[in-house]
């Protein structure tokens, strides 16, 4: 049996642009037909921050492919190994998930101390 080739269709958008002296979560970004993403958050400056980042995923539906604010979703839980705790300035964390089943996904940072700057948080999506 030849198997047929996928056409991939490749998403990028900026989620977040903040600082990380307090907890922030960033909009969820829905996963409709995708077959893998990838989130990368990049941070500088500050007081060496010490926090912790967590993806948390959601099956919540949508009434469309894109994310609605007045429909974003409710229940989250989180990805499980997907906790990184950090510590130090400058810094970086990378996320690369293939063969994902769930339709939304976000990224929750709790903060424990210190401070920086998200010089650049991006999300790759890859889908058919």
């Amino acid at each position: 049996m030849r198997q047929q080739s996928m056409q991939l269709t490749v998403g990028g958008s900026s989620i977040v642009n903040t600082s990380m002296a307090s907890s922030f979560t960033t909009d969820p970004q829905n996963l409709f037909s995708a077959y893998a993403y990838s989130i990368q958050i990049v941070w500088s400056g500050g007081t060496s921050p010490v926090g912790a980042f967590v993806l948390q995923g959601s099956d919540d539906p949508a009434e469309s492919n894109i994310v609605l604010r007045d429909n974003a979703p409710v229940n989250w839980t989180n990805i499980t190994s997907s906790s990184q705790n950090i510590s130090g300035t400058p810094g970086s964390i990378l996320y690369d998930v293939t063969e994902c089943s769930y339709r939304w996904v976000r990224v929750v940072y709790t903060a424990v101390s210190g401070s920086a700057t998200v010089t650049s948080g991006y999300v790759n999506i890859k889908g058919v």
